[in-house]
């Protein structure tokens, strides 16, 4: 078998803060951290903001409330009525909602648990923790 691949998806968006705009958002999963997703809100404008999911809050929050408002600051939980799961992101700046489709998102996190499977996700916390202290110095 071959070795697992970076995944990435463009998926179109409803941004739901002061308004509703339509747009696009990317999401990007890389095997070197395979527990993690990165998202773009607003690729090719002028200022891209990018974050971090976990895939697990992420997948969980395809069929129920998942994620923590005090920790990482990002929920995302399922619009049943709307075939969507919406992700909200909170910030010093505020909050914005984003309504992504629920058949998009469930391919893009099938991909990636097809290439690492969350009992594959293998974490080495000794070799993490030697080089953050390697950093500090």
């Amino acid at each position: 078998m071959s070795e697992p691949r970076v995944i990435e998806r463009w998926m179109p968006a409803v941004f739901r803060a002061d308004g509703q705009v339509a747009g696009q958002v990317q999401f990007r999963w890389d095997p070197e951290d395979p527990a993690a997703v990165a998202i773009t809100f607003g690729s090719g404008g002028p200022a891209p903001v990018l974050f971090f999911v976990a895939r697990k809050v992420l997948a969980a929050g395809l069929s129920v409330y998942s994620g923590d408002s005090e920790v990482g600051h990002v929920l995302v939980w399922p619009i049943p009525q709307l075939e969507a799961v919406c992700l909200s992101v909170l910030g010093d700046g505020g909050f914005v909602g984003v309504e992504l489709p629920l058949d998009r998102v469930e391919e893009f996190l099938g991909a990636t648990y097809f290439a690492v499977s969350p009992q594959d996700e293998i974490y080495d916390i000794d070799g993490l923790t030697a080089q953050l202290l390697e950093g500090a110095r």
